[in-house]
């Protein structure tokens, strides 16, 4: 186990393990330049979840952006900050769902469809549900007391509660 580290210890002066350590928690920014795909290597065996869009794309997880047991990827201009998942009894994820409740909004046959929702801080498109692509301020978006989808958008959104 100390031959490991000081090896690691003195691969990481050389610049050469950098890249291969990855942070167990915390958050992690991930940007995809150019609209390029990028990744980005992380811990993810306790989960990920995008904690905040950088990017004016939306990024949509399984669309433009993922994770596998190596790490994050990116792509289609998807920049973001990722919060890694925690083993402990007060995980991120735990929190997040105290602060957070999903719905799905679903437009038929291109016509615009309201949701309602309650007092809220914030919507996110959390999951596309259809093969039309799903634009904020084209075909959904949100104000204080809806969500609208129109033109065959199907999503499932993440709606922060207010306080």
């Amino acid at each position: 186990m100390k031959r490991t580290v000081v090896i690691l210890a003195a691969l990481s002066l050389c610049g050469i393990v950098a890249p291969l350590v990855a942070r167990e928690h915390g958050t992690v920014v991930c940007e995809s330049s150019d609209g390029h795909r990028e990744f980005c290597r992380a811990y993810t065996a306790d989960g990920v979840h995008l904690r905040r869009q950088l990017s004016r794309t939306n990024c949509v997880e399984g669309r433009n952006w993922g994770y596998n047991d190596r790490g994050i990827w990116v792509d289609d201009g998807c920049r973001a900050e990722f919060e890694l998942g925690s083993r402990g009894g007060d995980s991120y994820r735990e929190r997040e769902r105290d602060r957070w409740e999903t719905l799905v909004c679903e437009s038929d046959y291109g016509k615009t469809h309201r949701c309602s929702i309650e007092r809220h801080r914030e919507v996110r498109l959390r999951r596309q549900l259809s093969r039309t692509d799903c634009v904020f301020e084209r075909t959904w978006g949100y104000n204080s007391r809806e969500i609208w989808v129109r033109d065959g958008c199907r999503a499932e959104f993440s709606i922060e509660r207010d306080r």
